[in-house]
């Protein structure tokens, strides 16, 4: 399966949300039996009923299965994606949950 370095975008209809992220993955692991969950880190943007953030991303990626947790600017609280990686690498869906969101299905694709 490919990393997740690059850029990933996403959207949501209602409420209105507009994501961008810049992640990068480190680790040795592969997320299988046995060995550790790989590293994920980044930057990005959120956007679209409120006010445009700047977020920060950490997380881990253990096989298929993401679990991000995007930590907004200006004191908002964080919000958490967990989902999973298509085969393709360059899907990945789950939920947003955070800051006033819960459980927003959301697709992001690597762009």
């Amino acid at each position: 399966m490919a990393p997740l370095d690059g850029a990933w975008t996403g959207a949501v209809a209602a409420p209105a949300i507009n994501l961008e992220l810049h992640l990068e993955e480190s680790g040795r692991g592969a997320g299988q039996p046995g060995l550790p969950a790989k590293t994920i880190t980044g930057t990005g943007r959120i956007w679209g009923a409120g006010p445009e953030l700047s977020l920060t991303v950490t997380g881990t990626k253990a096989g298929t299965e993401l679990d991000l947790l995007l930590e907004l600017a200006d004191d908002y609280a964080p919000i958490q994606f967990v989902g999973d990686l298509h085969a393709s690498g360059t899907v990945a869906t789950g939920t947003l949950t955070g800051s006033g969101i819960v459980e927003q299905p959301i697709t992001l694709e690597r762009r």
